[in-house]
């Protein structure tokens, strides 16, 4: 199954995962709220951090699923998965790439809160441009290491051997 075969797999499985898994995405977007909010906590004294609401200093954001970083880690886990490669080392990249995503997903949501408390419209210029793109170039990023690391170290005709 190639990366496009994944997508859209991944795409038709995910909503029944959600059924299967209720609690899934409530957890993870309250782990990225907690995870944010400690971050700002080492800036901010004013931290709130109520389910997946986080609060900095009188401004208010509210965690959703799009904002735990779980479609991005998706999109890279399918860029990963199809790769010719020992088990292992998909596993281990699906792995390690996903905890950066998600790791730097929260630090874009504290940012985006720290800076929503200054501005409303650099929030939203963070909100949608930059974190986004950022998140893009990351995911491939993320790939282009693993591939070069020890992703490839299986592949065919690799002269690393």
């Amino acid at each position: 199954m190639g990366f496009g075969a994944c997508l859209v797999a991944a795409s038709w499985l995910y909503p029944h995962l959600k059924g299967v898994l209720p609690g899934f995405v409530p957890l993870a977007a309250r782990g990225t709220a907690r995870l944010a909010g400690g971050l700002l906590s080492l800036r901010y004294d004013d931290v709130e951090v109520v389910r997946s609401d986080l609060l900095v200093d009188g401004f208010g954001v509210s965690v959703i699923e799009e904002c735990t970083g779980i479609f991005e880690i998706l999109i890279f886990a399918c860029a990963v998965l199809p790769v010719r490669t020992a088990p292992w080392r998909r596993l281990a990249g699906v792995a390690a790439g996903g905890a950066v995503l998600y790791a730097v997903n929260a630090l874009r949501v504290a940012v985006v809160t720290a800076a929503g408390g200054h501005s409303y419209h650099r929030f939203e210029f963070l909100h949608l441009y930059l974190w986004q793109a950022t998140l893009v170039g990351l995911v491939a990023a993320i790939w282009l290491a693993w591939w070069y690391t020890i992703g490839s170290a299986d592949a065919p005709g690799d002269r690393r051997r």
